[in-house]
């Protein structure tokens, strides 16, 4: 199997170009995502030594709270934008 065989087709629609940019998108984030949490993961069990200020800290918990906020800002946006121009009829653009 070939690479070319696992991607979406060619657009055909200046909406469907849109949705293939959105996918792309999309799958940069959700792999940066897998890759940190994976990084530290395998960190954490490689790496026996916790330390109390990090397991007690507020900054970080105000941190690991907001930054995921934001990664779904970053994906909504756009996903509502091109909801909105999938949903007129005439000329979408």
């Amino acid at each position: 199997m070939d690479w070319k065989k696992m991607s979406l087709y060619d657009s055909a629609s200046p909406i469907m170009e849109q949705l293939i940019l959105f996918h792309d998108y999309s799958m940069l984030i959700i792999v940066t995502i897998l890759s940190v949490v994976s990084f530290f993961m395998i960190k954490m069990i490689v790496n026996k030594f916790t330390s109390n200020s990090i397991l007690e800290n507020q900054t970080i918990e105000l941190i690991w709270t907001l930054v995921p906020t934001f990664i779904l800002a970053f994906i909504a946006l756009p996903s509502l934008h091109l909801l909105y121009l999938m949903d007129e009829l005439n000329n979408p653009l």
